[in-house]
């Protein structure tokens, strides 16, 4: 099965403070509202600024939110966004925004860049703000400073602290400065006990599928999931690794079989994909046998995983999951697994 990703329209609305659709939203869902709602008025009365040595003193702090995935921080900013009057404003995946970065810098200086991207917003929203490369890490400080100096307004989501960002990272000293730089700029808000909204709309979902049957329906859930964000490749690192992430947006990421279990990755590998995303669909799962006793070990260990963090969960496999793996080395520790991808997807 190919992954032929079409984005799709929802039909989730959000109505003012308290609800997304149906869906009420809980305390700190609100209290973050109310602080984007808080910003919004405050760039919404504002009359066009004129570019001056005062320019900074005018430019309303703005917010940086964080917390677990699938808690939905960046349904809140998407909201925000939409409202924001002024034509000079940018929302993009904060991954494609640094790709952007680097092919701008083989042409020009840093400072010319920041200049050049104030230029034409005054508003940035980030959707997913992590550092996992010392490529991006090395100019952030220099680019965001002169970026605020210009009197930016900067909107982001994230699933690290602003102290969690970077961590371990090779010459992380020099990436200090930036995380003060942000603290300066925005205000902070960790978004904690909220409901998982996306494990609400997958009830009315299949999400186990055999063989290429309904391959439209998994797209239409991965859109639904990631609420129609731009999929793009990732990478994540694992104690000095490189795991590669072939398809992911907003929380969700697909892989085959073969891109996730096939690989030499392990429990390691499979506990940082878990944290790094809320919703996992893997497909193109063949009926397993002897032969791949390596593959099928590390796809009990992901399964695994995935059911004690509880995330959520789409299969596409050839067999029912009692009829998967029936003969071979594993075969009798796969009853288990496969108890739990009945219970996990109502397979």
């Amino acid at each position: 099965m190919h992954r032929q990703l079409v984005v799709v329209e929802t039909h989730l609305q959000f109505n003012i403070m308290t609800q997304i659709g149906n869906i009420t939203l809980d305390t700190s869902q609100v209290i973050v509202k109310t602080k984007l709602d808080e910003l919004l008025t405050n760039l919404n009365s504002q009359k066009p600024r004129i570019i001056s040595k005062f320019y900074k003193k005018s430019t309303p702090k703005g917010l940086y939110i964080y917390g677990q995935v699938g808690r939905g921080k960046t349904m809140l900013m998407d909201s925000f966004y939409q409202e924001v009057k002024s034509p000079l404003k940018s929302r993009v995946h904060f991954h494609e925004f640094m790709q952007a970065i680097h092919e701008m810098l083989r042409e020009q200086a840093i400072d010319i860049v920041a200049k050049t991207l104030s230029t034409e917003a005054k508003v940035f929203c980030f959707d997913e703000f992590h550092v996992t490369n010392i490529a991006d890490a090395m100019i952030l400080a220099r680019l965001f400073r002169e970026m605020f100096n210009q009197g930016i307004t900067l909107v982001a989501t994230s699933n690290q602290a602003p102290s969690e960002l970077y961590k371990n990272g090779l010459h992380r000293e020099r990436f200090m400065p930036f995380i003060d730089l942000l603290s300066e700029n925005v205000e902070i808000c960790e978004m904690t006990d909220s409901i998982d909204y996306r494990r609400i709309m997958l009830k009315t979902h299949k999400r186990y599928f055999i063989n290429d049957c309904d391959s439209e329906e998994i797209n239409e859930i991965f859109n639904m999931l990631a609420m129609n964000s731009k999929p793009m490749k990732a990478m994540i690192v694992v104690k000095g690794h490189e795991v590669s992430i072939p398809c992911q947006a907003n929380g969700v990421a697909w892989f085959k079989f073969s891109e996730i279990c096939e690989q030499n990755y392990g429990p390691a590998d499979y506990i940082k994909i878990a944290e790094s995303y809320h919703s996992i669909i893997i497909s193109e799962i063949p009926q397993l046998c002897e032969q791949m006793h390596n593959e099928a070990k590390r796809f009990i260990t992901l399964i695994d995983i995935l059911h004690d963090q509880g995330k959520n969960l789409i299969i596409q496999a050839a067999k029912k999951p009692d009829e998967l793996y029936i003969q071979g080395h594993n075969a009798e520790l796969f009853k288990r697994t496969a108890s739990r991808l009945i219970e996990m997807t109502g397979g």
